[in-house]
């Protein structure tokens, strides 16, 4: 769909970060029209609130009594997908269903999907939709639901874990999480039901989750030790397959390894939103440039904020 009307954009200032030559518009900063969706329990119960880049503004987007999380945007930004009931951050979610919000008119409506359905993912087209259904806390498959006819096909289904999957930039495939070989790898998987997953990232004694795939095939992800928090680490889409000899993860933050979790590209794939507790405790939104020399946090409250993700722009 391309975009009518739409204003020219504007950065917001970053202290300290000098001006760029030769680099993309919005490598200062992200534009000051963009905006963030997370899950917060500042309300006291968890709800999905939106942050906006030009004023620092923040609106409360569901009031739930059961709680809602895990927003995801349609590719336009006019509908934003969300799980319910939550109650807290969870891996796997047993009892939510998936719903999705009209932007305009506020309108909620339920999705098609069975119980214990979680990790809502438009395509990139806006016309399917990944999600993992929970058989228990110990096991989930990944299945694609047509937005249109609302047919649904089971594209993962494993021993344990196959959850967290998210689209590459032409729809054609996707990345997830799963411990199926013992440990939680990262895997990639042709849009086909019909088609076999390859491993992608796969350190013995780590944790992957949570990938976020760029529009410049950049894939970030949360990895860390067995006995140890998660930081984002980062490799090309075209390491897959790669031999042990050349296989290489990048850390992200250049300033060092702290807890990171939930990254989340936005539409330039120049910005990554994130779940940070550098205090070891408080639970805020941070974002931080694709090259990791620019962080700052954007929600500061004593109530945890997490699954960030950033709305599709430009916008209609």
């Amino acid at each position: 769909m391309t975009p009518t009307n739409t204003p020219t954009p504007t950065q917001i200032r970053v202290p300290g970060v000098p001006t760029p030559t030769e680099l993309p518009t919005d490598y200062l900063a992200p534009f000051e029209n963009e905006q963030i969706a997370f899950a917060s329990l500042r309300s006291g119960s968890v709800q999905i609130w939106l942050y906006s880049f030009l004023d620092g503004s923040l609106e409360q987007l569901t009031d739930l009594p059961f709680g809602a999380c895990q927003p995801s945007w349609s590719p336009d930004g006019r509908l934003l997908a969300f799980i319910s009931p939550c109650v807290r951050n969870s891996r796997i979610y047993e009892d939510t269903y998936i719903f999705v919000l009209d932007m305009e008119n506020r309108e909620i409506v339920q999705l098609a999907v069975e119980e214990g359905s979680f990790d809502p993912a438009w395509s990139p087209d806006g016309t399917s939709m990944l999600f993992t259904v929970a058989e228990s806390n110990l096991k989930s498959a990944i299945y694609r639901i047509n937005t249109i006819d609302s047919s649904i096909d089971l594209m993962i289904k494993g021993q344990r874990l196959a959850f967290n999957p998210a689209w590459s930039p032409d729809g054609t495939r996707f990345i997830f999480a799963s411990n199926n070989a013992g440990h939680y790898y990262l895997y990639i998987m042709q849009n086909d039901p019909e088609s076999t997953a390859e491993l992608f990232a796969r350190i013995n004694e780590r944790i992957y989750v949570k990938p976020t795939w760029s529009v410049h095939n950049q894939i970030v992800f949360s990895e860390g030790p067995l006995d140890s928090f998660l930081s984002m680490w980062s490799m090309p889409a075209s390491m897959l397959g790669a031999t042990d000899f050349i296989y290489t993860e990048k850390q992200v933050n250049t300033q060092g390894r702290i807890p990171e979790l939930d990254p989340d590209f936005n539409s330039s794939g120049h910005w990554i939103a994130y779940e940070s507790w550098p205090d070891g405790q408080n639970r805020d939104i941070y974002v931080i440039r694709d090259d990791g020399e620019v962080t700052f946090r954007i929600t500061e409250h004593l109530k945890d904020d997490f699954d960030p993700v950033w709305r599709p722009y430009p916008r209609p």
